[in-house]
């Protein structure tokens, strides 16, 4: 932030702020949520769900996805808890229902962050945390999660570390939703996919960038695509917003595809992940090893 801009403010948080805070009633009380605000982007980090992001406003607008559910303190079956926010991320024991022992989508997001800090860097906000998941006599994982948010965007730089004494194995997938107003009608989904496959029985692949208005319920659409680059666009015309979602194929190797475009469940979600639900298939990884992850969007 230039001196000029600092000689015009009491306090900083005039321009950019961060509040640690609890919600204090309702399903959600006792939550902790990480507040950043910068003028231009306003980011909810759910700290007491492994530092996913309940929700993202640009310039004053929703663009993410909350469930009827809303945010909550994970009572129930996933269908009655699964919150969606902007970021729900799905692992490391788990994606979908492949592993029938496990929660779905994994345990991760019912387990609280540690660690976690947020300080102001100049003109950008540096949120971070630990997330475990571990096991008596079995597995022994943490997830470090570092989060920048810029006047445009924010990127996702998560490790996957191996601090057991034996090899281990884990699946992980960004579960990144968008909702209305962003999400409506005159919704534009673009990106360059060398392969895309239908994922479910009722899914025509010829439909996979058709957005609609709500409609009545009906079965919910799945693909997988493999792209270009690793890309995907996001336009919707009437409010003058584009996102940009890029990510690192060579980690996230496949995109997952959730169209769910029904009346009070009206989500889209872009989902880089590690594995397909009916090829499921865990990364193997060594005692001490240490595996990177990225993902960024940025909104103009």
């Amino acid at each position: 932030m230039d001196i000029n801009t600092l000689k015009k403010v009491g306090n900083i948080k005039q321009v950019i702020s961060v509040y640690d805070m609890e919600v204090k009633n309702g399903v959600a009380c006792g939550k902790r949520i990480i507040l950043v605000n910068n003028g231009v982007l306003e980011v909810a980090f759910n700290a007491d769900n492994a530092l996913d992001i309940a929700w993202v406003k640009y310039k004053g607008v929703n663009v993410s996805f909350l469930s009827k559910n809303g945010l909550n303190n994970n009572v129930g079956i996933f269908g009655e808890q699964f919150e969606g926010g902007f970021l729900y991320t799905c692992g490391l024991d788990n994606v979908s229902a492949c592993d029938k022992t496990r929660p779905i989508h994994g345990s991760l997001h019912a387990r609280k962050a540690e660690n976690v800090n947020a300080i102001t860097d100049n003109d950008k906000v540096i949120v971070s945390g630990d997330v475990y998941t571990t096991a008596l006599k079995g597995i022994n994982l943490k997830l470090h999660r570092k989060y920048v948010v810029t006047s445009n965007g924010i990127s996702f730089n998560d490790t996957v570390i191996n601090c057991g004494f034996t090899d281990s194995d884990y699946v992980l997938l960004y579960h990144v939703n968008f909702g209305y107003p962003f999400l409506d009608k005159d919704f534009i989904l673009d990106f360059d996919a060398v392969s895309s496959f239908p994922a479910n029985k009722t899914t025509n692949i010829e439909d996979c960038k058709v957005i609609t208005d709500a409609r009545p319920k009906e079965s919910e659409k799945l693909y997988y695509h493999y792209l270009k680059d690793g890309v995907v666009i996001m336009k919707n015309p009437s409010l003058d917003i584009e996102c940009v979602m890029e990510f690192d194929m060579k980690a996230l190797p496949l995109l997952v595809e959730w169209k769910n475009l029904f009346e009070g469940d009206y989500v889209i979600g872009i989902e880089p992940a590690t594995t397909r639900f009916d090829e499921y298939k865990k990364n193997p990884i060594k005692s001490g090893e240490e595996h990177k992850f990225s993902v960024s969007v940025k909104f103009s």
